[in-house]
Formats: C-alpha cells, sequence, structure tokens
C-alpha cells in the first residue's frame, strides 16, 4: 500500500508492540513484551515519551526517563493456581485467586537530538546499548490480574531499595 507524500510528511509518531504470550506447564505462562517508539515535532513534556514506574521498569521512579524516543521490554513467569494450591496456604482468606510472577525488564526513553525537534523518526541520537535500564521483581496477581502488587529493584546500583507498586486492571 502506497501513502501520498503529504501523509507521509505529516506523520509525528511510530510505535511497535510485539507481545507473545507461550503456555508453559498447567497453568504457567511466560509472556514477553518488546516496545519502541519514536515521536517528532515537540519537545513538551506531554508529548515525551515516559519510561519508569508502575508502567515499565517498575524498579525507578515514576517518569524518571522522559524523551522522544523510547526502549522497552519486559518478561514475565506466571506461575497459577494449579501449582500454587500445594502450598499450605489455605488459611489465607483469598489464596484461591493469587498468582505469582516474577520478572526482569530493561529500557531507556531520551532524546534523540536536543537541537532538533524534528529529527527523523528512525535517527536514535547518540543511543547506546550500555544507556539500558533494568529491574528484576516479583508480582503477587489477585483475581486474574484486577490488582497486581510489584516488588521490583534496579539492577545497575546495590544501594536502592526494593519499591512496592499497585496497579489496578493491568493490560499486558
Amino acid at each position: 500500500r502506497t501513502y501520498p507524500r503529504k501523509a507521509i510528511e505529516a506523520l509525528t509518531a511510530l510505535f511497535l508492540t510485539l507481545k507473545r504470550y507461550q503456555p508453559t506447564f498447567s497453568d504457567q505462562k511466560f509472556q514477553i513484551k518488546l516496545l519502541l517508539g519514536a515521536r517528532t515535532g515537540s519537545f513538551a513534556y506531554q508529548h515525551l515519551l515516559p519510561l519508569g514506574g508502575v508502567g515499565g521498569l517498575r524498579g525507578y521512579r515514576e517518569k524518571e526517563f522522559l524523551g522522544n524516543r523510547l526502549m522497552y521490554v519486559t518478561a514475565n513467569y506466571i506461575v497459577g493456581q494449579n501449582w500454587l494450591r500445594h502450598l499450605p496456604l489455605n488459611y489465607i482468606p483469598i489464596w484461591d485467586g493469587v498468582s505469582l510472577g516474577v520478572f526482569a525488564e530493561a529500557g531507556y526513553a531520551w532524546i534523540a537530538d536536543p537541537a532538533n525537534v524534528d529529527a527523523g523518526l528512525f535517527d536514535l541520537g547518540e543511543f547506546e546499548l550500555n544507556d539500558l535500564r533494568s529491574d528484576i521483581g516479583l508480582s503477587i496477581y489477585f483475581a486474574e490480574n484486577l490488582l497486581r502488587i510489584d516488588l521490583a529493584r534496579r539492577t545497575d546500583r546495590g544501594d536502592d531499595n526494593w519499591r512496592v507498586l499497585f496497579r489496578i486492571l493491568d493490560k499486558f
């Protein structure tokens, strides 16, 4: 499919999301998601792409990284109730609706060219792979992911505490 030249010139953002859900054993599953994003035309705060906190890179502060380029990958392994019911925790009232998971994430958001608000969508600027930040953690899911509690820790330095985050109605 071809587009008129004016439509291509008006394009100011490009986003790519790749997701994979892989069942493993019983009700366990592996999930992986890759997000790539680029935006041009504005450095206004509301137009920048945020990363950090409950939506991505959970071991970091909310919106710790902002930019007009974004790269983010998360991998989750979730263990459902079929395996967990064998643990002697049935005395917990909501135990029947609990699932557990572990995750690892990596990503970064940056400005491709601070001197050029209209840098091309495929211009990564000075980005290098060692710019990526990462974290690891544990998730507790309630009622099929209606509520999620995350314990996350960034991996780039050892003096940070674990962060506790709450998420309602999360979509992977």
